[in-house]
């Protein structure tokens, strides 16, 4: 390696890399903290308090299934679109949920956001990167 060239998550050529990553794991735990404080009160509202554990499950259930889909999607066409793809994803989630009069279109939404958790903040890294 060259003297000049700087090594490291903060070396130029993967700052902008490292901030995007570090900004979207921040961004998709704050709303994970803000979900689980305000759960208690949004089941009641909205009606579905029987269904409370359903809207933790489908979370974790679109989550695990998001990983498997967009590793495959970044082995395939690298990890640039999943990621775009799973920012999108969790900004709609968040306007569904923000927007939910029922629990059903709030459940939709938490499934919405699982997807995009599991794409946005472990950004699949190809297999070809990991050799």
């Amino acid at each position: 390696m060259s003297e000049g060239r700087m090594r490291g998550l903060w070396a130029p050529q993967t700052r902008a890399l490292t901030a995007g990553l570090v900004l979207t794991i921040t961004f998709v735990a704050s709303e994970a903290l803000a979900v689980v404080t305000v759960m208690p009160v949004v089941a009641h509202d909205l009606g579905g308090l029987r269904l409370y554990g359903w809207v933790f499950s489908a979370f974790m259930l679109g989550s695990v299934v998001g990983i498997v889909v967009a590793g495959r999607a970044a082995d395939r066409r690298g990890p640039v679109i999943p990621f775009v793809g799973g920012v999108v994803l969790f900004g709609c989630g968040l306007a569904v949920a923000g927007l939910a009069l029922r629990w059903a279109s709030w459940s939709r939404a938490g499934r919405c956001r699982a997807w995009a958790r599991a794409w946005c903040p472990r950004w699949p890294m190809p297999r070809s990167a990991a050799r």
